[in-house]
């Protein structure tokens, strides 16, 4: 048996698998194959740029989930009686919606020029709102 890989057959899925990478490899344009990773990589590079101007959309985002996190393990399990002090004790414990990076929300209320509260309290508002939406 003949191995891909020292460890890896070619009779096995992982095998089959590098076996045909190394097919294509043979068969293809390396100039192609180097345009499609220098496209992935602008690809990459574009979206995070992108990303970083839409940092306070991506904010509120991170934020909802938390709140929504925080609302869950609320008696009422409504956010229409939630206090910004109640959502700050969380958000101080890093392992309570782990999950929400508390760095984007805090460079999201950096860039919209507000402090935290002002933008927790924001989103408390505007998710009071949503309740109403039909």
């Amino acid at each position: 048996m003949r191995a891909a890989v020292p460890g890896v057959h070619l009779e096995t899925k992982g095998g089959a698998f590098l076996e045909s990478i190394r097919q294509y490899l043979k068969r293809t344009d390396k100039l192609y194959l180097l345009l499609c990773i220098f496209s992935s990589t602008m690809a990459v590079v574009a979206l995070a740029s992108w990303a970083a101007k839409q940092g306070s959309g991506f904010a509120t985002d991170e934020l909802t989930g938390l709140i929504g996190a925080v609302v869950l393990m609320r008696p009422s399990k409504s956010v229409s009686d939630l206090e910004v002090k109640s959502v700050k004790k969380k958000y101080k414990d890093k392992k309570f919606a782990a999950g929400c990076s508390r760095e984007v929300i805090e460079r999201g209320a950096e860039m919209l020029g507000w402090d935290l509260d002002t933008l927790i309290e924001q989103t408390i508002l505007a998710m009071r709102a949503s309740i109403h939406v039909e």
